[in-house]
């Protein structure tokens, strides 16, 4: 039924949920995990233009944190002997998952309920709603 399966995480305890069931679901299914995190430059419109170091060091820490997400879904995976894909974007959540399930030609989206706030936002939250609404494939919500 799945071959590939796209798990939408920002590292928060809900995107958390989400990774473990979608992994569960691709060692059931035998289908290829996509994991994907997206960067959201939004962070860096609170930093002034002329103060390149501090934009740069906020976009490094931002980069840093969806490497670091990602690493953690490829350990659990790895565990599960499930296949996996990272990648990683920038721009608004929600239309970049959306997006990505169509380019990358995935069976399911699987989100969480609710993300991080603020300057920790990656993913997911608020995007839930969008992501369920936008996309042409199927989406699981896990609470």
């Amino acid at each position: 039924m799945y071959r590939k399966i796209m798990v939408a995480t920002d590292g928060s305890e809900h995107s958390a949920k989400a990774v473990d069931h979608a992994i569960e679901l691709c060692k059931s299914t035998g289908a290829e995990l996509l994991a994907v995190t997206v960067v959201n430059m939004d962070a860096l419109s609170c930093v002034e233009e002329n103060d390149r170091d501090v934009y740069c060091k906020v976009q490094d820490a931002l980069e840093k944190r969806a490497n670091d997400i990602l690493n953690g879904v490829e350990k659990k995976a790895n565990k599960e002997n499930v296949l996996v894909k990272r990648i990683i974007q920038v721009g608004d959540p929600a239309e970049v998952v959306v997006e990505l399930a169509k380019r990358e030609a995935v069976d399911l989206i699987v989100i969480g309920t609710r993300g991080l706030l603020g300057v920790k936002r990656v993913v997911l939250g608020s995007h839930a709603e969008k992501i369920v609404r936008w996309s042409s494939v199927p989406v699981l919500v896990v609470r």
